[in-house]
């Protein structure tokens, strides 16, 4: 497939928004005061990129085209998107805020709080044939079981995160390096890893959740394209909808 980088390939629906600098929050989700991206009218079909943090985060070196190259990914092949993020002076502190890049958000002309939304998501589709699968300890479904240090590794030392560049077959289907020169395939299922309307607080919402049970200190300021919910953001994935 070819990559889908910003403003290229079909653009589907009537207002496009790239994950650009200006367009997308990384590690913070909208709150009631943040300035929206874009704002349509209701019924608008938006076509938006999202981008992953995947390979931009600072224990990935925060350089997506070393990071990608090293696992067989063509340069030109990484997104112009996360290289602009992650060479930007973007201030990301990991102890205050999720990885998390959020395109958005998106306003509707006219809504009101209380309004009902309703999004439908008319379709999704990959930027591009590789995504990053990681591990790191404290975090994620087992935080205390992986990823597992290795036999070596000093007590009470921080374990090193894992990230695994896997890539997408011919078939569709996903396969993923294990380490002994064999891989695992993998049905895929594309969604958005990060899609909801913001909350009514003036707080930093921290983008992992549940957000309202954090208190994050804020120091200071992929598929593609889907329609997104008024005062909403959407990310976690490359993707176009």
């Amino acid at each position: 497939m070819s990559v889908l980088q910003p403003h290229t390939g079909t653009i589907e629906g009537s207002v496009y928004l790239a994950a650009d600098h200006g367009a997308t929050t990384w590690g913070l989700l909208p709150n009631a005061v943040g300035r929206p991206a874009l704002t349509v009218d209701s019924g608008t079909t938006v076509c938006l990129d999202t981008t992953s943090h995947e390979g931009i985060l600072p224990d990935q070196g925060r350089d997506p085209v070393k990071f990608f190259t090293e696992a067989g990914i063509a340069e030109r092949d990484v997104l112009h998107d996360a290289i602009e993020l992650a060479s930007s002076d973007v201030l990301f502190d990991p102890g205050v805020q999720g990885p998390h890049v959020v395109t958005g958000p998106v306003a509707v002309r006219g809504a009101l709080p209380g309004d009902v939304l309703e999004v439908e998501v008319v379709r999704l589709r990959r930027r591009t044939a590789y995504g990053v699968i990681s591990n790191r300890h404290g975090r994620g479904a087992l935080p205390g079981e992986y990823p597992a240090p290795a036999p070596d590794h000093p007590d009470g030392q921080p374990v090193p995160p894992v990230s695994l560049v896997a890539h997408v077959d011919d078939d569709g289907r996903g396969r993923l390096p294990v380490g002994d020169g064999r891989d695992v395939g993998f049905p895929l299922a594309p969604f958005l890893g990060i899609m909801g309307v913001a909350p009514a607080t003036e707080a930093p919402v921290h983008s992992v959740p549940p957000s309202p049970r954090r208190k994050p200190r804020h120091p200071a300021p992929g598929r593609r394209r889907a329609p997104v919910p008024p005062g909403a953001g959407a990310g976690g994935h490359v993707l176009r909808g």
